[in-house]
């Protein structure tokens, strides 16, 4: 094989084609990239409320078993 001025034209009008390419992925997983924090944001925000609300509620139930639970004395003690 002869190694000509054309052949190396070829060469590199090859590798700029391969950039450009790689180019365009690059751009599009950055936007694939953009769009998975998004939702991971958006679940972790999800996620916290769920949480906060499941607290609230654990509470208010301990609340209410205790309150119960002193109901449940004063009545033994009164029926005593």
């Amino acid at each position: 094989m002869e190694l000509t001025k054309e052949y190396f034209d070829q060469q590199i009008n090859k590798i700029a084609t391969d950039v450009t390419s790689l180019k365009t992925d690059v751009s599009s997983l950055k936007d694939d990239v953009r769009f998975v924090k998004s939702e991971v944001r958006d679940f972790r925000e999800t996620v916290e409320k769920i949480n906060k609300r499941d607290k609230e509620d654990s509470n208010a139930f301990a609340k209410d078993i205790s309150k119960l639970q002193n109901d449940v004395k004063k009545s033994k003690l009164g029926n005593a």
